[in-house]
């Protein structure tokens, strides 16, 4: 049992923590196939993926609904909307070797492949092809 005023040991402050009070925004790494920082591909509304998981959150239930692990992952080049909830089923692997990944495009409201951002038939200073 630890005092109000101990400071943890390492083992316990490897934890991610995240709610106020602590109860459903925790999870150990070692519970979990990913951590935070990882750089992962998924699949997000039928689209691979790529992020950045910020945070591991543990099963628990919200809004009287029971949720899984699940991660609060940033999508890379999106930096203008919220965290994607990534569910472990969605999760195709760590992103150890790029592969092509549909990215926000600057110039449309589509997405294309990082390599063809500059092709956009949106973009004013586009190469010719």
């Amino acid at each position: 049992m630890m005092l109000p005023y101990q400071r943890p040991a390492e083992s316990e402050s490897n934890h991610d923590h995240l709610s106020r009070d602590g109860s459903n925004l925790r999870a150990s790494r070692k519970d979990s196939e990913h951590r935070r920082g990882d750089v992962i591909i998924y699949t997000n509304e039928g689209i691979v993926t790529q992020g950045t998981i910020l945070w591991v959150a543990a099963p628990g239930e919200i809004a009287g609904k029971q949720h899984p692990m699940r991660y609060i992952v940033e999508p890379d080049g999106e930096t203008d909307t919220f965290p994607h909830l990534v569910y472990p089923g969605e999760v195709i692997r760590l992103a150890a070797v790029q592969e092509p990944v549909l990215v926000k495009c600057p110039y449309c409201t589509g997405r294309h492949l990082e390599s063809q951002i500059e092709y956009c038939l949106f973009n004013p200073n586009k190469p010719e092809i």
